[in-house]
């Protein structure tokens, strides 16, 4: 509550009964909430999970998975870096350069192995 995420509402009178829902900022952290949900139960749980997300509409267990809204591709791993943005100050301006020059490097080299 306190972080913002989430606010209390009060559904029931007789007794008093509250429910917490998102917040506008609750609804932007929500894409991490299902990646860690599932990272959960990937990582965490033996055997059968003990919750599972499920579309409300279908019944149906939904599977998450990170994609780029203006490719509509899948999010990889070994196909993103990062970059400096508009606001960068130097100091992460320099980094930034430094990790693409130092990927580069690096598909360069495993190019030349193959």
């Amino acid at each position: 509550m306190e972080s913002g995420i989430l606010y209390k509402q009060r559904y029931q009178t007789r007794p008093v009964r509250y429910q917490y829902l998102l917040t506008e900022r609750g609804k932007d952290f929500f894409p991490v909430l299902v990646t860690l949900f599932q990272w959960g139960n990937t990582h965490l749980s033996e055997g059968a999970h003990s919750a599972e997300l499920v579309d409300r509409r279908s019944g149906q267990p939904i599977q998450p998975q990170l994609i780029d809204a203006l490719t509509q591709q899948p999010i990889a791993l070994q196909h993103i870096t990062l970059a400096a943005g508009p606001a960068a100050g130097e100091a992460m301006s320099r980094r930034a350069s430094l990790m693409q020059h130092h990927y580069a490097l690096l598909n360069e080299s495993s190019k030349e192995s193959l």
